[in-house]
């Protein structure tokens, strides 16, 4: 039984499965004058609930498959003639018609979308190709430049006079440069990182010791909001300095524009995960914008920017530390990043 809603109420409709079935066996038009004298049918007792003596059952093709079906039935005694069979299926064959064509267009806008996103994938695929080949050969550059540099800080460095915290924040920096040259190698020859549990408090202390002049410069106010009594993360130290020191370049280029602003650094737990956000107060990035900010070669700094810091850090953050990197932006009012990364069980 078929319930349907007519001037408000609902209403239960019987039709009649026999000739339905018969309809759709047959995949031909059918037309009854009397059901009730019908010895095939008038046993059925739907037929016999109903009170059906004339019908029309007339199916939907599409494909060699029944896609709907016309049916129409009266209790009176040959209420439905020749004709009406041919308009009925008349209206029936443009119905299916209509259904193949709907069928069609979804089947060719699917088609659509998946050659889409297959080229999609080639230029992304092409991208990181060039990538890789990019970033070898200025690993190799920076290299060979890094290891007579490197045995001439060790003897400069012996020198006495020279203040311990400098030669601290100097062997700090060469360690990031070196950690640089082995992330550019790591685009055209992967290495897994060196996951261990890492305070996140501490982490972005050591950070911003390393960007705090380059931020005073362009008179950025730090600020710190640092959760306490935080779980650790796995982390490899380097590569996470790598996305916070991005980030928060990042963040500073945007403000010293209006003259400088707020960078707040906020770190905070949510569940099972721990969240680092750098929220800046610069000029914001717009929507259409924020879609594409993560892939290779973009950039929102024009022909100062390479486009591949927001991009390593995605991968650095959700493919070699399983985490996630979120951003929220409002033109006018500011950017914030967020980092969440799961928390050492």
């Amino acid at each position: 039984a078929l319930v349907v809603r007519t001037t408000g109420r609902e209403e239960e409709l019987v039709l009649s499965r026999t000739l339905l079935g018969k309809a759709v066996r047959e995949r031909m038009a059918l037309l009854v004058h009397d059901a009730q004298s019908d010895e095939n049918l008038s046993v059925a007792d739907s037929i016999k609930i109903s009170d059906i003596r004339s019908a029309i059952a007339v199916p939907l093709i599409d494909q060699d498959k029944v896609a709907a079906l016309i049916y129409l039935d009266t209790s009176r005694i040959g209420s439905f003639t020749t004709q009406d069979l041919e308009l009925v299926s008349a209206v029936a064959n443009q119905a299916a018609l209509a259904v193949a064509n709907a069928r069609l267009y979804s089947e060719l806008r699917k088609a659509y979308e998946d050659l889409e996103n297959a080229q999609d994938s080639m230029i992304q695929n092409e991208k990181l190709s060039i990538i890789g080949t990019l970033a070898a050969s200025i690993a190799h550059d920076i290299g060979n430049v890094l290891t007579p540099i490197s045995g001439i800080s060790k003897i400069v460095m012996r020198n006495p006079e020279i203040d311990d915290k400098l030669k601290v924040a100097f062997g700090r920096q060469m360690q990031r440069l070196k950690a640089l040259t082995h992330q550019l190698l790591s685009f055209s020859k992967p290495t897994p990182p060196e996951l261990v549990p890492t305070d996140v408090n501490a982490q972005i202390e050591d950070t911003l010791k390393l960007v705090q002049t380059e931020l005073r410069h362009d008179e950025v106010k730090i600020v710190r909001e640092l959760g306490e009594n935080l779980p650790k993360v796995g982390a490899d130290s380097s590569r996470l300095d790598q996305v916070l020191i991005n980030l928060a370049i990042n963040a500073s280029h945007a403000m010293e524009k209006d003259g400088g602003g707020t960078l707040t650094v906020r770190t905070l737990a949510d569940g099972s995960d721990v969240l680092i956000q750098l929220a800046d107060t610069g000029c914001g990035i717009p929507q259409e914008k924020l879609r594409v900010i993560f892939e290779p070669f973009f950039s929102t700094k024009g022909k100062k920017g390479t486009g591949l810091g927001l991009f390593s850090a995605k991968r650095i953050v959700e493919e070699e530390h399983h985490g996630k990197l979120e951003v929220e932006s409002v033109v006018g009012e500011g950017t914030t990043f967020t980092l969440r990364l799961p928390a050492v069980k």
